[in-house]
């Protein structure tokens, strides 16, 4: 099985029973590049990004978080920042744009292998966009 966003080591067994951690390709793609997010995601829709500056603890709540906008920062201004201050962006449907159009496929692709691998032919996507999140690349 070639998998395009992520690594071999994913165990499909654990899919959906614990969390674990696996690798990923996604380092360097070019929908993800710095310079790419800059321009792109001021320009989505306001309903579909949502930004929050600073790490969120456990037992914050991530919607309400991410619905309250830093009024100190505008998305511009966390993108920039991004390497050298912790905080998030999420994009719900980023593949609205064209430059998230090609990475949307190869994740859905990788998933339905995934999937398959574990035995499951048959199913119904919940997918209705990826979530691309990030966080402060310093780590």
């Amino acid at each position: 099985m070639t998998l395009h966003c992520f690594e071999n080591d994913v165990d499909t067994g654990l899919l959906d029973q614990k969390p674990y951690l696996f690798h990923h390709k996604l380092l360097g793609h070019p929908a993800l590049e710095l310079s790419n997010l800059a321009r792109v995601i001021p320009a989505l829709p306001k309903d579909r990004v949502m930004y929050s500056k600073g790490l969120l603890k456990n037992g914050d709540d991530f919607e309400t978080t991410f619905r309250r906008r830093p009024a100190d920062r505008s998305i511009e201004e966390t993108i920039e920042e991004i390497r050298k201050v912790d905080s998030y962006v999420m994009i719900r449907s980023p593949e609205i744009d064209p430059t998230f159009a090609d990475l949307h496929r190869e994740l859905l692709s990788d998933v339905e292998a995934l999937m398959r691998k574990q035995g499951v032919v048959e199913y119904r996507s919940m997918w209705n966009g990826v979530t691309l999140l990030g966080e402060a690349m310093n780590r």
